[in-house]
């Protein structure tokens, strides 16, 4: 059998096999593997130039080659390919391997000798560079982080703790965002997906039962005043709320602070503990007292 030389492109016939019948020697196998810079860049302009006039299916039948090339590929001579990397990378200087990371030679030129066309620019003095900033922040929109971004995040901020004054700022932005931007929590109210829960379900029945229509179950974020969201509205034109308070979750919570938050916008404020809803006649008689007031206090607790 008669075979053409992939490097000095002479016929020969193939004698050694561990040459994969490719190359009339050594020598020529050597030099076709990168081993001189001239044949490195001549192979690499014709592989250029090749993979251009490809196909797309063309280049997809490469790729899946090559992959597959891979899978089919014994565990020790992955392992060596592997190892191999890691002994070169070793013995590479630290400029080197910092040229190798950045993509970037020495002079600041890219893997193509070339200088970057953005390089000292800034979306200030560009509006280039500002379209590609919006367009990839529009993208990180677009695409939220994976699960596997998520924890890598995590891992990187082990052990770093936000300064005093970081902390305050966050707590201004949340203040800020709750006051102003509903987008936020029609976003919340639809990934959350809430529900009232047993006792918000009593308490509603009892409501209905005494005061048909006057009342709403608002508690899923449907209404927002002042950045935090009620229990129950009144939706007869009175300015009046109702809060249920858990016997264990705002066991360390002062009502006062509730009622005092939703005064400045004119509502007033019944809270209802969640013993309360044990006693059904004293209840009534609470929520009809409350109903029925016209003073401009606060709230009214028996």
């Amino acid at each position: 059998m008669i075979v053409i030389c992939k490097n000095c492109k002479k016929e020969f016939i193939p004698k050694n096999r561990s040459l994969h019948n490719k190359f009339c020697s050594r020598k020529c196998a050597n030099v076709y593997h990168n081993l001189d810079e001239e044949v490195q860049k001549k192979r690499s302009q014709s592989l250029k130039k090749t993979y251009k006039v490809m196909t797309k299916k063309q280049k997809e039948e490469r790729s899946l080659s090559i992959s597959e090339g891979y899978a089919s590929m014994s565990s020790e001579k992955k392992l060596c390919r592997s190892q191999a990397m890691k002994d070169d990378w070793k013995n590479k200087t630290p400029e080197e391997r910092v040229s190798k990371l950045s993509g970037l030679k020495a002079n600041c030129r890219n893997s193509l000798g070339k200088i970057p066309w953005n390089k000292g620019l800034t979306k200030e003095t560009d509006p280039r560079v500002a379209q590609y900033a919006e367009s990839g922040a529009k993208t990180r929109k677009e695409r939220p982080l994976t699960e596997k971004q998520i924890q890598a995040n995590r891992v990187r901020k082990l052990g770093k703790t936000a300064s005093p004054e970081a902390k305050e700022n966050y707590r201004k932005a949340a203040q800020k965002r709750n006051r102003e931007d509903m987008n936020y929590w029609k976003n919340l109210r639809k990934a959350l997906n809430l529900s009232p829960n047993k006792q918000e379900q009593k308490l509603d029945r009892i409501l209905q039962s005494i005061l048909p229509g006057e009342y709403k179950y608002v508690g899923d974020f449907s209404l927002i005043i002042g950045g935090k969201c009620p229990d129950f509205f009144n939706v007869n034109g009175q300015k009046k709320l109702i809060e249920l308070y858990g016997n264990y979750w705002h066991r360390n919570d002062d009502p006062q602070d509730r009622i005092s938050f939703f005064t400045p916008f004119g509502f007033q404020t019944l809270i209802v503990w969640e013993s309360e809803l044990q006693n059904k006649p004293k209840l009534v008689r609470k929520l009809k007292h409350f109903n029925c007031i016209e003073s401009k206090k606060g709230s009214l607790e028996e």
